[in-house]
């Protein structure tokens, strides 16, 4: 994919200017373009953007892998519906396109997905994507001048009695009505859809995932939760380890003989120790995913279970962001600007 920078993007609406600790914020960060694999940086409205205009200009970079460079097919997955568009983009034209992709039918009973905040008539030129939403997130969706973000975990899952601007979500919100910015979110619909989360999680590891871990049949398209796929070449559980790490920039935890061979992968973005029983079905050599709680480990190890590596929940849901977000540019054939963030909203510190 060829990006255009320069007068085309700097063309686009004037953004907002800032002023505080978001300026100074803003004006110390370089501009560098998101790539999925980078050291975390994200785009201002005051410098020159990615702006992705063109299919086929697309098609060339989703065909490389960010980690190992090979070229091929970024997903393995059948191809969604294409989505028809025309009209002004809108808040509901950007909802609908999503939900083309991500499926409502996905979605767990559990779950809370769609729009949360905005009206579907609100015109939008600018989307930005994020794994949670948080104060800083959304201060980065001001900065940019963004009016709508598309988040992966929901931002009010559990029932709440108040948005008072009192408690930290109460100020996202007021912000968010505020500023008229719109929130959608696309949580285990974008879980279960293929190409989906778990999908760019493999994708990021550098192989192309074949099968879900539980299939969920839906018409011709078998998809479902978590993937599974093989390496290009075998390497040890060790070696394995530090590709892990390296390939998603972060600090893993894992278990297991340090000596195994591993070839054929399984993965799931976010947490994943529910699948523990179903991976042990599979002939997968390793699980890649998140929040493995001690006893649940014990026992799958115990049971002669495959090596588990736990990559963090951020670190393993937010390779999805790129290439959810060039896939909305493409549904608008480039009438819309997409961000990425690369806020790191994993809470734990590192030592």
């Amino acid at each position: 994919m060829a990006m255009a920078t320069g007068s085309a993007c700097c063309e686009r609406t004037a953004r907002p200017e800032q002023s505080g600790p978001v300026a100074q914020l803003v004006e110390q960060r370089p501009y560098k373009p998101c790539v999925a694999g980078s050291s975390p940086v994200w785009p201002t409205h005051h410098l020159e953007l990615p702006l992705w205009t063109s299919v086929a200009d697309m098609s060339e970079e989703l065909a490389t892998c960010p980690v190992t460079g090979l070229r091929g097919p970024r997903h393995s997955a059948e191809p969604v519906a294409p989505f028809s568009f025309s009209g002004p983009v809108t808040v509901g034209a950007i909802v609908a396109a999503l939900e083309a992709r991500y499926p409502l039918s996905l979605t767990e009973p559990w779950d809370s997905v769609g729009l949360t905040v905005g009206s579907p008539d609100a015109h939008v030129q600018w989307v930005h994507f994020v794994v949670d939403v948080t104060e800083e997130t959304v201060a980065e969706a001001v900065a940019l001048g963004a009016e709508m973000i598309v988040a992966h975990h929901p931002l009010l899952f559990r029932p709440v009695s108040s948005v008072a601007a009192s408690t930290s979500r109460g100020r996202i919100i007021t912000e968010l009505i505020t500023r008229g910015i719109a929130l959608y979110v696309a949580h285990t619909n974008a879980d279960n859809a293929r190409p989906g989360v778990s999908d760019a999680l493999a994708e990021q590891l550098g192989f192309a995932a074949a099968i879900p871990i539980v299939p969920v049949p839906t018409g011709q398209l078998v998809t479902g939760t978590g993937r599974i796929g093989d390496l290009a070449e075998p390497m040890t559980f060790a070696d394995f380890i530090a590709h892990v790490s390296r390939a998603l920039n972060t600090h893993v935890r894992a278990a297991g003989d340090p000596a195994a061979l591993i070839r054929r992968v399984a993965v799931c973005g976010g947490a994943g120790d529910s699948l523990l029983q179903q991976v042990a079905a599979t002939d997968a050599d390793v699980y890649v995913t998140a929040d493995l709680r001690h006893h649940v480990v014990l026992d799958h190890l115990a049971e002669g279970g495959c090596p588990v590596i736990d990559a963090g929940h951020w670190a393993s849901e937010s390779a999805w962001l790129k290439p959810a977000s060039q896939a909305l540019v493409a549904d608008f054939a480039g009438e819309i600007t997409a961000t990425v963030s690369p806020h790191v909203t994993d809470p734990w510190l590192r030592s």
